[in-house]
This record gives structure tokens, C-alpha cells and sequence, in this order.
């Protein structure tokens, strides 16, 4: 390209100053032009190198929030069926306490631990998810910060 470049602005600059002016302010019109061009280049091809970095930010940008949002619902519906295991439970505890003389004979001890088991699996999954997101922002802050 600087081979073209170079005649292009050669054939110019003796077409347009052949007559008018000195070898030296030829050459130096000629070196500004070159100049003029060479920037006008560096600059669309800085403005298109930035446009595509900043499409390519975007693009990762969307692809972390999908699986954010992927992790998001896995967690919401593991916590669902666990949470929904808890009222069952409950219901049945209520359900015997109410109806103890029509439900058939069960094992108190072994439904109360049951029932403390799957709490504190809730409880230890919901303190886990508001840790994670905590962690997660502050993260973020400490990102921007820097």
C-alpha cells in the first residue's frame, strides 16, 4: 500500500504543482498530504477496531448474564422442590396432629427428624444463594473500583 500510496501522491503533486512551485514545497506538499491520508486512516481503522471490541464486550456481556440467568432458575426451582418438600411435610404433621385417630400409625421420631433435616436443608440452600449473591456484588464493586 505504500507503493501505491506513494505514486498516487507523486502523480498528484506533479499534476497540481509542476508549474507553480520549488522541488522542496512539492515535496513537503506532498509529505503533508501523505501525512493527512495515513492519519485519516489510522483513524477510521482505530474507529472500527473500538466499534468491533465494544460489540464483542457487549456479546460477553450477554453471554454471562444468560448463564446468570441459567444459574439463577436452577437454583429457584431446586429450592422450589425443597421448599414444596417442607409444606408437604408440615401438612402432614399438621394432618396428624388434627387427624390422629383416622391416620394410620407413624413414626414420629423418624417424620420430626425428617422434617429438621429437610429445614435445615432449605434454610442452609437459602443462606447459601443470599451468600453467593452477596458475594457476587461485592465482586462487582471491587471491579469498578479498580
Amino acid at each position: 500500500m505504500s507503493t501505491t500510496l506513494d505514486n498516487l501522491i507523486d502523480n498528484f503533486a506533479q499534476s497540481n504543482f509542476r508549474n507553480s512551485a520549488s522541488a522542496e514545497s512539492i515535496y513537503a506538499a506532498q509529505k503533508k498530504l501523505e501525512q493527512d491520508i495515513v492519519a485519516e486512516i489510522c483513524e477510521e481503522q482505530s474507529q472500527r477496531i473500538a466499534n468491533r471490541a465494544k460489540q464483542l464486550e457487549q456479546q460477553e456481556h450477554a453471554r454471562n448474564q444468560f448463564k446468570e440467568l441459567r444459574a439463577v432458575y436452577i437454583q429457584c426451582v431446586f429450592l422450589a422442590l425443597l421448599i414444596g418438600l417442607l409444606g408437604s411435610h408440615c401438612y402432614d404433621l399438621l394432618k396428624y396432629w388434627f387427624y390422629s385417630s383416622t391416620t394410620p400409625d407413624v413414626d414420629m421420631t423418624k417424620f420430626t427428624i425428617g422434617l429438621i433435616v429437610t429445614l435445615v436443608i432449605c434454610l442452609g440452600v437459602c443462606l447459601w444463594m443470599f451468600v453467593s449473591q452477596i458475594m457476587k456484588v461485592y465482586e462487582m464493586f471491587i471491579a469498578k473500583k479498580d
